[in-house]
């Protein structure tokens, strides 16, 4: 789906897979999800563990000297991978959520 050479990397294929397959179940009627957001971090309150993207992915703040930067990366990564799946006419558009203080939780997804 993207043919840009520099999205060929083991963490992008990663987080392209996460999205394709969350954007499907979006997509799929019978799965009855309403809420189209991906967000990236959030602390599950039953379990006290992290959830989301980041927790899927392995991505944890205690692993990146500069979680910041970090998390700022892969934010830019997966709003690369949404731009190209507009391009392709995947999806028609998505909407950047901010959470307090600005901070960017994620991407909501317009089919």
């Amino acid at each position: 789906m993207l043919e840009v050479e520099k999205f060929n990397t083991k963490e992008t294929i990663l987080i392209k897979r996460y999205l394709l397959v969350r954007i499907e179940t979006m997509k799929n009627a019978r799965n009855n999800v309403s809420a189209k957001k991906i967000i990236y971090d959030r602390i599950d309150k039953k379990i006290g563990e992290r959830s989301r993207m980041f927790a899927y992915l392995g991505y944890s703040e205690e692993n990146y000297s500069n979680w910041r930067k970090k998390r700022g990366t892969i934010h830019n990564t997966v709003c690369a991978i949404v731009d190209s799946f507009i391009e392709n006419a995947y999806i028609l558009n998505y909407r950047i959520i901010k959470g307090e203080k600005g901070k960017t939780e994620g991407v909501e997804i317009i089919l």
